[in-house]
């Protein structure tokens, strides 16, 4: 059977314990809310936490009902390097699901939004300068995520592996609410806010290393995961161990898809045969080109993205 990837952006400008204590080297901590014991912020900071329809502590996470279900912090500066950790459990896997939003503008850079799109990808949104997961997640399954800016990159990591990285500018927004679990409430994306769990929520003013993000990949206490390696990709990756007493960390490797200016970069194994196919829409898929690694990166450049205010790219391995 295939598997199918996708990763998107702008013009082709390129993806715990039971306790509330911070992890150890928690540097930069901005809010810290572990949903085990009540929606309270647990960081330093203590910021307030008002609740939006009936999000609930259950089974020692936090659920988020859909409809009107969120829960709103203040202001957080999403204009610099910054990480976003979280686990979550989501009820469906065929809808698009809001899981943060901060609306400074509606306008190019100035509406910053985490969600899961179509098939439940993670998405990584600034408003016209966004990216997207080459792997869909499952529902009713937890999962680890991390959104993240470097200073230059967005990325995307989903249970301990860099799926996508995307050369691009900063975010541009300083004002607006931040919401968790709300989408951004656009007419023509029939998204709605987050249904299903969410645990161990950070949010770090900096990006995180590799070593940071395999510490915070260690299954937290009370989460069951039968799954938590993601799907296969055929990328050389190396596993990372999820036990509580883990002592090892990744090494790190590129991610499966990357986009720097107009070049496309898949890293793979020696061998692999891609499809791509790119679209502005996600619902007219155009081919590009097939494919063949040969060394275990293929590059492809594609001459019409400047043609595009917004790109979006799928890969099939055969």
């Amino acid at each position: 059977m295939s598997l199918k990837y996708y990763l998107g952006g702008l013009l082709l400008v390129a993806a715990f314990s039971l306790s509330a204590q911070p992890a150890s080297g928690d540097g930069n901590l901005l809010a810290y809310l572990p949903f085990t014991q009540n929606l309270e912020d647990a960081s330093p900071s203590k910021l307030p936490v008002q609740t939006i329809g009936n999000v609930v502590i259950e089974n020692d996470a936090a659920y988020f009902p859909g409809g009107n279900g969120a829960l709103k912090l203040p202001t957080l500066p999403f204009n610099q390097p910054f990480a976003i950790s979280l686990w979550i459990k989501p009820d469906n896997d065929d809808v698009m699901a809001g899981l943060i939003e901060q609306r400074d503008a509606n306008k190019y850079d100035r509406l910053f939004h985490i969600m899961l799109r179509k098939s439940c990808q993670p998405y990584l949104g600034f408003y016209l300068n966004d990216a997207i997961s080459p792997l869909s997640i499952k529902a009713n399954e937890w999962t680890h995520l991390i959104f993240q800016y470097t200073g230059t990159h967005q990325e995307i990591w989903v249970n301990g592996r860099l799926l996508c990285s995307r050369l691009a500018e900063p975010y541009q927004g300083t004002q607006g609410a931040t919401f968790i679990g709300k989408n951004p409430g656009w007419s023509n994306v029939p998204a709605e806010n987050f249904q299903g769990y969410m645990r161990e929520l950070r949010i770090y003013g900096r990006a995180l290393s590799a070593e940071e993000v395999a510490q915070l990949d260690l299954t937290p206490a009370g989460i069951e995961l039968a799954n938590h390696s993601p799907e296969s990709s055929k990328a050389k990756v190396t596993p990372i161990n999820n036990s509580p007493v883990a002592t090892q960390v990744a090494v790190p490797v590129p991610p499966f898809l990357s986009i720097e200016g107009s070049t496309i970069i898949i890293n793979g194994s020696p061998g692999d045969v891609y499809v791509l196919d790119a679209t502005t829409n996600f619902s007219n898929w155009e081919p590009l080109a097939m494919l063949t690694n040969i060394t275990g990166q293929v590059e492809f450049t594609d001459i019409d993205a400047a043609h595009h205010s917004e790109r979006f790219y799928r890969v099939e391995v055969k």
